[in-house]
């Protein structure tokens, strides 16, 4: 079972977007990582999978930051 271990809103161009990121142990491992969830129309955040929570928010920062200037291309949801 997943642990919510934060849940925090980025601010985008088109909005705020509410993310999760959930505690869980990785079969392969056996060690505890952190999975982030969430969506809205062009940005869409599902089962990546990160070694620490700081690494996932960085991520989802960047990732929002790169669709707003054109960067990478939004996908749909």
């Amino acid at each position: 079972m997943a642990e919510i271990a934060l849940v925090r809103e980025f601010f985008g161009k088109q909005g705020y977007v509410k993310v999760k990121f959930l505690k869980i142990n990785d079969p392969e491992t056996g060690k505890e990582v952190i999975r982030i969830k969430g969506r809205k129309r062009g940005y869409r955040f599902r089962g990546e999978i990160f070694g620490d929570l700081y690494a996932a928010q960085r991520y989802v920062a960047d990732r929002i930051a790169e669709i707003d200037e054109g960067v990478s291309p939004p996908r749909s949801t």
